[in-house]
C-alpha cells in the first residue's frame, strides 16, 4: 500500500488538472473517504511546502508538491503500461494495482521506460512525463 502522502497528492494532482486547483471535497470524492478527514492531511501537506491554501478552500501543489507528484505519477503510469502491455492485465484492474505497486526507486523507473521503448501515453491516454534533471532529488 502506498502511504498517505502519496494518495493525497495524486488526487490533488488529478483533481487539479484543469484549473490549478481544487477542493477538500473533490480530493474526498477521489479517496472515497469523508470530507472531514481531508482538512487534518492538508494541513500536513501544507506544513511540508507540497501544497498552498488559496482564497476560497481551494488548494494548490506548490512547484515542489508538484515536482514530487510528477514523479509519483511517472511511475505509476510506467507500471500501468507494463501490466497493459507485457501482462495482458485486465484494464479495469490496473489503475489500483500499479498505483500499489508503484513504490520504485527511479533506478527501476528508468529501467522499465527503456524496456517499453519509452511510452508518451498510459493506457488510459495520460501523457508520461519524462523525468527532469531537477526533479532527480525528490526521488528514492
Amino acid at each position: 500500500m502506498r502511504n498517505s502522502r502519496d494518495n493525497y497528492l495524486k488526487a490533488i494532482f488529478e483533481c487539479s488538472q484543469i484549473t490549478g486547483t481544487t477542493r477538500n471535497k473533490a480530493i474526498s470524492d477521489e479517496l472515497h473517504i469523508a470530507p472531514g478527514s481531508v482538512s487534518e492531511a492538508i494541513a500536513n501537506l501544507v506544513t511540508a511546502k507540497l501544497i498552498t491554501r488559496h482564497i476560497y478552500g481551494t488548494v494548490a501543489l506548490t512547484p515542489y508538491g508538484f515536482a514530487t507528484a510528477t514523479v509519483l505519477m511517472r511511475h505509476y503510469y510506467l507500471l500501468e503500461v507494463w501490466l497493459d502491455r507485457m501482462l495482458h492485465y485486465p484494464l479495469p484492474l490496473i489503475p489500483e494495482l500499479a498505483w500499489n505497486m508503484g513504490d520504485i526507486d527511479e533506478d527501476f523507473a528508468a529501467q522499465l521506460d527503456i524496456y517499453l521503448g519509452h511510452p508518451e501515453l498510459n493506457p488510459f491516454g495520460h501523457p508520461i512525463m519524462p523525468l527532469k534533471l531537477e526533479n532527480r532529488h525528490l526521488i528514492g
